[in-house]
């Protein structure tokens, strides 16, 4: 009974480390959405995905706002680059 406890607790934890993880992801995208409204940011590199679990939808806003807007993403650089 013990050890079922234990992988229950071990399990909620998990759940509550995912949780916090993307609720902090969450607040990057947004932080990104304002600044991208606020044209407070400059094309540079796409993120690694490693960045952030959420990093794919970053890279999708990042695309969205520059490219064809006087950018072009060099696919085998990862970065904008001014045309």
């Amino acid at each position: 009974m013990g050890n079922f406890r234990l992988e229950t607790m071990e399990r909620l934890q998990g759940r509550n480390r995912m949780k916090a993880i993307y609720k902090y992801a969450r607040l990057e995208v947004k932080a990104l959405a304002e600044m991208l409204e606020l044209n407070a940011c400059q094309p540079g590199r796409l993120l690694e995905t490693n960045v952030s679990p959420l990093a794919w939808i970053m890279n999708q806003m990042l695309y969205d706002k520059f490219h064809g807007n006087g950018w072009k993403l060099n696919l085998l650089t990862g970065a904008f680059e001014k045309v």
